[in-house]
């Protein structure tokens, strides 16, 4: 909150866009209602853009293969059993913030929730 205060302050930012993950907003407890967004030429407006893990994020060491066999085998951990997960292109995201920066009035005081698509094990191999 203290960065969305920051940028009230400045008085040249007119739409404020917060990058949350799934939940996180709710988890904190956050409330709209204590954080009214005004869209107007002198007040500051905000909106959210929860996502997903990151697509890209399968070619890292987080999500990509933890370890390689001698016979030259990946072996991916994929904790979700024969479950599905949702992801989300660094280029959805890129997508929607812009949008949000166009399109102030109808997204002010919204979360859009972002996902790309539901995937399982199979799917990201």
């Amino acid at each position: 909150m203290r960065i969305f205060e920051l940028a009230q302050q400045a008085k040249t930012v007119r739409h404020y866009v917060w990058s949350s993950l799934d939940y996180a907003v709710k988890k904190a407890g956050f409330d709209p209602k204590y954080r009214p967004s005004v869209v107007s030429d002198s007040d500051l407006s905000w909106s959210s853009l929860t996502s997903e893990p990151y697509m890209e994020m399968l070619k890292s060491s987080l999500w990509g293969p933890l370890t390689r066999r001698a016979d030259g085998t990946h072996v991916f951990a994929f904790p979700t059993g024969q479950g599905r997960v949702p992801m989300v292109s660094l280029k959805d995201i890129g997508f929607f913030a812009r949008c949000s920066f166009y399109n102030r009035a109808e997204v002010s005081g919204k979360d859009l929730e972002i996902t790309g698509d539901v995937v399982t094990l199979e799917d990201t191999v």
